[in-house]
């Protein structure tokens, strides 16, 4: 299900999505993750890599950090699966970076991917979202437990979406995607999302 929106100062970033996260995972532990045959978590981090994010994606990518050694720690016996999606404007340079998900195995590889990123681009003050949306319900979900993270400082393309001015794409994203399609789409894939919004 599509859970609440956490607005979070920059100091102290998802702490309120942190939180929900891990009473989802306690219910889950409950249920289907205390069966060892039907255990397993996967967790898309979804991120904003405009330069407005700054040096808040530092501490975004510390946060991701934070919630996989804390997963591992609570759920030992359970398999954790990491992706990441960066997105950035519709035009910049390397608008969209993905990695599917890995294992435990390959933790390295996920780190070595996320931790270069830095923010760049994004002309105006909504980015691309869309596009970041369809990629994500485009990976190889399997684990039971299933749940994508956004961090985001502005919001997509669209007066549907951002009344304010300098939106260079009043209609929405040029590609054509929808996002409430996408977001369905990850409903029906019973992926729970969590929205933090940074600054």
């Amino acid at each position: 299900s599509v859970t609440e929106i956490n607005k979070v100062a920059s100091s102290k970033i998802c702490d309120d999505t942190y939180e929900e996260i891990f009473k989802r995972l306690a219910l889950n532990k409950k249920s289907n993750l205390s069966s060892r045959a039907g255990c397993g978590v996967d967790i898309l981090y979804l991120m904003d890599c405009t330069g407005s994010m700054g040096t808040s994606i530092t501490a975004c990518r510390e946060k991701i950090k934070e919630i996989g050694e804390a997963v591992r720690k609570e759920h030992q016996h359970c398999q954790l699966r990491q992706a990441f999606i960066g997105y950035r404007d519709y035009g910049d340079s390397g608008s969209l970076m993905q990695l599917d998900f890995v294992g435990e195995d390959n933790l390295k590889a996920f780190q070595q991917f996320m931790d270069p990123i830095g923010p760049t681009g994004g002309g105006d003050m909504p980015e691309d979202i869309a596009p970041a949306l369809k990629a994500a319900t485009g990976l190889s979900w399997q684990s039971p437990t299933k749940l994508l993270i956004h961090f985001a400082d502005a919001p997509c393309h669209g007066k549907t979406y951002y009344s304010g001015t300098g939106d260079n794409y009043p209609a929405g994203s040029p590609t054509g995607i929808v996002p409430e399609t996408q977001l369905k789409i990850l409903y029906q894939m019973k992926i729970d999302y969590y929205f933090a919004q940074v600054g």
